[in-house]
């Protein structure tokens, strides 16, 4: 594998996850009935969505575990979330044979990162429709070119994977 299609693949995964993080964000927003000023409303109307889930490789064993992360310390892509979203959205589309037949639902993406940062593979961990996991890879691949930035444990740099949850839904 070249080191440029290593680091498309990580940015790619980068993307994915900020846009993931994004996409939960507002559509439990979007999801939410009138604003009455009381967060328990609000949660009561929240759909649940996965949270991201990140693995890493801390004795480089090909053993991933779990890690758990405060959400600032969860790795990003290299230009920043904000255009990271941007460009996941701007080549984001929902499937029309998915909202014609009222598809909803979350595709999880796995993607696997060096200690660089480069995106190294990607998969669907769970599937929706064909056509909803084809529109989420290949968003996430598209917005992920420049790559993640490096995961470090302890200040050593190790390999990562980061479940990310992508949203599909029509309301």
């Amino acid at each position: 594998m070249t080191q440029n299609s290593t680091f498309y693949r990580i940015h790619t995964m980068y993307r994915l996850l900020f846009l993931s993080l994004f996409v939960i964000a507002n559509t439990a927003c979007s999801n939410s009935k009138k604003h009455t000023g009381k967060a328990e409303h609000l949660e009561s109307n929240r759909i649940e969505s996965p949270k991201t889930t990140v693995y890493a490789d801390v004795n480089f064993d090909g053993d991933y575990k779990i890690i758990e992360l405060e959400k600032e310390n969860i790795p990003e892509p290299k230009q920043g979330n904000s255009l990271w979203i941007k460009d996941f959205f701007s080549h984001f589309s929902y499937p029309v044979s998915a909202k014609e037949n009222g598809v909803q639902g979350v595709v999880i993406l796995e993607a696997s990162f060096d200690t660089f940062g480069r995106l190294v593979n990607t998969r669907i961990k769970q599937t929706l429709t064909a056509e909803c996991d084809q529109v989420a890879l290949e968003s996430f691949l598209i917005a992920t070119t420049q790559g993640y930035q490096p995961l470090a444990i302890k200040g050593i740099p190790v390999n990562y994977k980061i479940d990310l949850p992508i949203r599909f839904s029509l309301e």
